[in-house]
């Protein structure tokens, strides 16, 4: 009798948490996405690099953002502006992959994966290689979870950390494992801020673009 409750009990949890996901998933409007522009100076390969993209592009799907993958050449920085206003995205950002040499230049902490400065993202692929390798993590958890993070500082501000959400200050071992079963993922807080900001900003785009006629 005793089992049988305990397994009453996880299907209870299971469907409840299911619910949950979907509400956070149903408050996001189709229209709502951040269009990322990537520069790969760093060569990652093709492959790796998609992996990473789809993972970054589910934890922003559970919380009801599309992101809009563009990967120009290094000579056409800026085209994610062009691409944005076909698709009716408010938000742009620039996601940089960079080598040691470069990301070095920014004169960062040492340790530190990936930073955010106003719509600008710069993240050292090597640093995630070594965090990959020293935990026993899939390089395309690593970097997809980080460029997640870092796009999730974007839309809501530098001082947006939170313990047991992909805004965690530390991504260790423990945070990867979560990763890895796709449980690493925005606070339904986080998400509805994040809806909040893009609908905020398509106002203020449409007011202008009225304001003009």
């Amino acid at each position: 009798m005793a089992r049988r409750e305990k397994g009453r009990a996880a299907v209870l949890l299971a469907c409840g948490l299911a619910c949950l996901v979907a509400q956070v998933v149903e408050a996001g409007q189709p229209d709502l996405g951040v269009v990322v522009e990537i520069l790969n100076y760093a060569g990652l390969p093709g492959g790796t690099l998609e992996r990473a993209e789809s993972e970054a592009a589910r934890v922003f799907g559970r919380a009801g953002v599309k992101l809009e993958w563009l990967e120009p050449e290094v000579a056409t920085e800026g085209a994610g502006l062009q691409l944005a206003g076909s698709l009716q995205r408010a938000q742009v950002c620039y996601l940089k992959l960079l080598p040691d040499s470069m990301f070095g230049q920014l004169q960062l902490p040492t340790r530190v994966l990936g930073v955010a400065r106003g719509a600008y993202i710069y993240v050292s692929v090597e640093s995630a290689l070594e965090l990959s390798l020293a935990v026993g993590a899939d390089l395309p958890v690593v970097l997809g979870h980080v460029m997640a993070h870092e796009i999730g500082h974007v839309l809501l501000g530098s001082n947006a950390h939170a313990l047991g959400t992909v805004m965690t200050p530390q991504l260790g071992r423990r945070e990867l494992q979560t990763a890895a079963r796709g449980h690493l993922l925005f606070s339904q807080a986080q998400a509805k801020r994040m809806r909040e900001r893009i609908q905020a900003q398509q106002a203020a785009e449409t007011a202008v673009l009225v304001a003009r006629k």
